[in-house]
């Protein structure tokens, strides 16, 4: 694994984390739809098992999203830390922006008032000097 899969492991996980969000709130619509039936004809108990079966999903994926969500927050700060090994506040900046922030080049190059060029020298400067403790690369 290269440094630069490592540090785009964080964002991995914050998108399988807004993925969980987002499954979550289908569930929790499902599960408090109420779809009233105004026929006087006699019909299944249906509605209680699908509404059932959404609480029980809705359960099994805040389960999940709980334990990404530690994750999430694992890497983050480990993430942070590697990042830190640089020793310069600039290039540190770049690669917070980059992998922490989920900024493009062009964004990081406007918010730090540099040439989008300079941004891509930096942002390798940065990858060359950062360090990774190897166990980090165990986590996967």
């Amino acid at each position: 694994m290269t440094k630069k899969e490592y540090l785009l492991q964080y964002k991995d996980a914050q998108r399988e984390v807004d993925r969980l969000i987002n499954e979550r709130a289908r569930w929790i619509a499902r599960a408090t739809k109420v779809t009233p039936t105004y026929t006087g004809m006699p019909h299944g108990g249906s509605g209680e098992d699908r509404m059932q079966d959404a609480v029980e999903r809705l359960s099994e994926v805040e389960d999940e999203l709980n334990d990404k969500i530690d994750r999430l927050v694992d890497l983050r700060r480990e993430v942070d830390t590697a990042i830190s090994t640089i020793g310069d506040t600039r290039l540190e900046t770049v690669l917070r922006y980059r992998y922490i922030n989920d900024f493009t080049l062009r964004q990081i190059a406007r918010k730090m008032s540099y040439d989008y060029y300079y941004v891509c020298h930096l942002h390798g400067e940065a990858l060359e000097k950062m360090t990774i403790n190897r166990n980090f690369f165990m986590l996967k």
